[in-house]
């Protein structure tokens, strides 16, 4: 278990954008949350990401491996920038869902100048 410095602890954490941007899951995994197999409230939920504004991805069909950068020595990096429709739509129309699930959960954000994860309980 993880406890953070406000207080809120973490046993389990799902990773980001695996549960969508409200917690419930993408349409496919509905019926698993619908039989009780999948249960969001035993998480904490990582939003997926999200940028200021709305932002078309980086992630090219005819060339994956544009997204992935060697680091050296055997070392590799994902820089995926998914597709998102920007953090003010997300606090207009998914926050209020999310606030009155009261699940616990996390976000992170991209800063246009560089990746800052920002983390929220």
């Amino acid at each position: 278990m993880i406890r953070l410095s406000n207080g809120h602890k973490v046993e389990f954490l799902v990773s980001s954008g695996a549960m969508g941007y409200d917690g419930k899951g993408w349409p496919w995994e509905w019926p698993w949350r619908w039989l009780g197999i999948l249960r969001p409230e035993e998480f904490t939920i990582t939003i997926k990401t999200l940028t200021l504004n709305q932002r078309k991805g980086n992630l090219k069909w005819h060339k994956p491996w544009g997204v992935i950068h060697p680091l050296g020595k055997n070392n590799w990096v994902n820089t995926v920038g998914l597709t998102n429709p920007g953090i003010e739509w997300w606090i207009k129309k998914i926050y209020p869902k999310v606030k009155l699930k009261n699940h616990s959960f996390y976000f992170s954000r991209k800063s246009s100048r560089m990746w800052i994860n920002v983390f929220y309980a």
